[in-house]
C-alpha cells in the first residue's frame, strides 16, 4: 500500500496509434475482477481500498483496423501498511442476491499465514439460526478478499428481515468480531 504500479505496454503488431488503460481489483483467487473507477492511466497508486485484493490492468491498443486488449499478470495481494493483530478481522465488501442465492464478498485479515474457517450464519427473527462453515482457499497474506455464495435454507427465504453474520476463525481458535448485514425483503 502506498506504492505506485506502472505498466509496460509491451510489443504490439499492427502499429497501434493509441492505448487505453483500465486497472482492476481481483479477489485473492482471481475469480472476480472489477474495474477500479477512474483508474485509467499507465500508473496506479495503490490505496487502502486495495488491501486484500490483487491488482491487474487491461491495455487496449487501437489502430485504423480496430482494437485489441491484453491483460497484465496479477500483482501480489495488497498488504496493509501495518500488520493486523493476532485475532482475525472480517468485514463485508458487498452482498447481493441473484434469485435465492446469496453472493457475499468480504475482506479477512490475519497474521497467521494459514487458511481460515469462515462461519456464515443466516438468521431471521423467531427462527433457529443456521451456521455454515467453509475454509478460505488461499490464506490471507495478511489480508484477502473472498467471494462465496450459498442458497439460504427455505425458512430464511421470502419476505421479512434476514441477517447474515460472518466470523473468521484461525487455526488457534481465535475468532473475529462478527460482521453483519441485515436485509428487509
Amino acid at each position: 500500500m502506498g506504492e505506485e504500479l506502472a505498466l509496460d505496454v509491451g510489443t504490439w503488431s499492427g502499429d497501434p496509434t493509441s492505448f487505453a488503460y483500465q486497472w482492476q481489483r481481483c479477489d485473492v483467487d482471481a475469480l472476480n475482477c472489477l474495474d477500479v473507477g477512474g483508474a485509467t492511466g499507465e500508473t496506479y497508486g495503490v490505496r487502502t481500498a486495495d488491501v486484500g485484493y490483487r491488482l491487474r490492468a487491461q491495455v487496449t491498443a487501437r489502430n485504423a483496423q480496430g482494437a485489441g486488449t491484453a491483460t497484465s499478470n496479477l500483482s501480489a495481494v495488497v498488504a496493509p501498511a501495518v500488520q493486523p493483530n493476532s485475532r482475525p478481522t472480517i468485514s463485508f465488501v458487498s452482498v447481493r442476491f441473484l434469485g435465492n442465492r446469496v453472493y457475499a464478498r468480504f475482506r479477512v485479515c490475519d497474521d497467521g499465514g494459514r487458511n481460515l474457517t469462515i462461519l456464515a450464519t443466516d438468521s431471521r427473527p423467531g427462527l433457529v439460526s443456521l451456521t455454515r462453515r467453509f475454509s478460505t482457499r488461499a490464506a490471507p497474506d495478511p489480508c484477502g478478499v473472498y467471494t462465496r455464495s450459498w442458497v439460504p435454507a427455505l425458512r430464511f427465504r421470502g419476505k421479512g428481515r434476514y441477517t447474515i453474520t460472518l466470523r473468521a476463525r484461525d487455526t488457534g481458535g481465535s475468532t473475529s468480531a462478527p460482521a453483519r448485514r441485515t436485509f428487509v425483503r
